[in-house]
C-alpha cells in the first residue's frame, strides 16, 4: 500500500537523504525525480505478513472444479469439420 507520495529532486535526496529515509520508514513513499522524471520510488518495506513476490502470491485462492485429466470434449469430436 503506498502512503503519502511525495516527489523530490535527486539532490534534494542527497543533500537531506536520512529525513527521507525517516519519511519512508514511517509510511510515505518518495518518487525521486532526475530532470523532472521520475526515476526512482523510496517507500517503506513489507510487513512479515505483505507480499511483494509476484509468483507464488495467489496461492490457496483457487479451486479445482471438475476432472483436469480427462479431455473436455469426446474424442471423436477433436478433429470434425
Amino acid at each position: 500500500m503506498i502512503g503519502i507520495v511525495a516527489r523530490v529532486n535527486i539532490g534534494e535526496l542527497r543533500d537531506n537523504a536520512s529525513r527521507y529515509v525517516r519519511q519512508a520508514a514511517s509510511g510515505e513513499t518518495i518518487i525521486v525525480m532526475n530532470r523532472n522524471r521520475a526515476v526512482a520510488a523510496l517507500g517503506p518495506l513489507p510487513t512479515a505478513g505483505e507480499s511483494r513476490r509476484l509468483f507464488g502470491c495467489l496461492r490457496g485462492t483457487g479451486h479445482v472444479a471438475g476432472d483436469l485429466v480427462a479431455p473436455a470434449t469426446a474424442p471423436d469430436e477433436w478433429f470434425r469439420t
